[in-house]
């Protein structure tokens, strides 16, 4: 049977207020609907975008953990050779204050044989003195005498 041999249908409006509430409900649901998919499909492409900055965080971090990794060894290093120096230059002070310390005990030494030597000189100096002020009061006696 086609349509055009069934009798046209009749509705009234109580009929028909039922179907109209009942397909708007459904167009609502389906706006609903759309919304919640939307939501989602915004919900997806922040997810995709988290993932991609935490992955560029990550690389980021990988990169700076190598450079730090880098700046210790470095610095490790640094410290090595400022340890090698430091005990270098502490042996080189060392070595050099004993040398020192011995330069001043020759010095000393030398000091005191010269004093004894300056004293031996100045005693021998004095008798000298006294010898020729005896002799100078010897011959002034003399010349008195003779004249």
């Amino acid at each position: 049977m086609a349509e055009e041999d069934l009798p046209p249908q009749e509705f009234s409006t109580l009929d028909v207020v039922p179907e109209l509430n009942q397909m708007l409900r459904t167009l609502r649901v389906f706006e609903h609907a759309d919304k919640v998919v939307r939501y989602m499909l915004s919900l997806d492409e922040r997810i995709a975008a988290g993932e991609a900055k935490l992955t560029a965080q990550d690389t980021e971090s990988s990169l700076k953990e190598k450079q730090l990794a880098e700046r210790i060894k470095s610095g490790e290093i640094r410290a090595e050779t400022a340890e090698a120096r430091a005990a270098k230059v502490e042996k080189q002070i060392t070595e050099r204050q004993a040398k020192a310390d011995q330069d001043i005990a020759d010095a000393k030494a030398k000091l005191a044989n010269n004093v004894e030597a300056a004293q031996g000189a100045l005693k021998a100096a004095k008798a000298e003195l006294a010898d020729l002020k005896k002799k100078i009061a010897d011959a002034k006696k003399t010349l008195d005498a003779t004249k």
